[in-house]
């Protein structure tokens, strides 16, 4: 099992010049407990981030390209990702992968969250940064 210092170089979360919330996953991780472990230190971050202005509605990219498409979520991630109400203050939400798996992991969570029809996959980050800044 990784560290926590260690799964937080697995994924950056910052906003950008646009006032587009960032999540990039740089390294999969494919170790349940090392899923769980990273989706419990990027809501945390999330939530840190959304504390700032908890009226704010914002914008959400989500790159899995580096990661080569972050196919795997432990059911325990899964679950917390699913279960967090930290997506509520997000009124647009761009996935990019080009991963089938991925793709489908995405599906599921947003029915979950009923965040569905928020949500648009896209196969390249320009188009999504496009479509999000609309």
């Amino acid at each position: 099992m990784k560290s926590g210092q260690e799964l937080t170089k697995t994924f950056k979360l910052f906003i950008d010049e646009h006032k587009i919330v960032n999540l990039i996953f740089l390294e999969e991780q494919r170790d349940p407990e090392d899923s769980t472990r990273q989706a419990e230190l990027i809501l945390k971050s999330f939530a840190k981030i959304l504390k700032e202005s908890p009226e704010e509605k914002f914008k959400l990219l989500v790159d899995l390209s580096p990661s080569d498409g972050a196919s795997y979520l432990s059911d325990s991630a899964r679950k917390l990702y699913s279960e967090s109400r930290l997506y509520e203050q997000f009124i647009k939400v761009g996935v990019v992968t080009s991963s089938i798996l991925a793709k489908l992991l995405v599906y599921f969570i947003t029915k979950a969250t009923k965040r569905s029809e928020f949500v648009r996959l896209f196969e390249e980050k320009e188009e999504a940064l496009e479509w999000l800044q609309k």
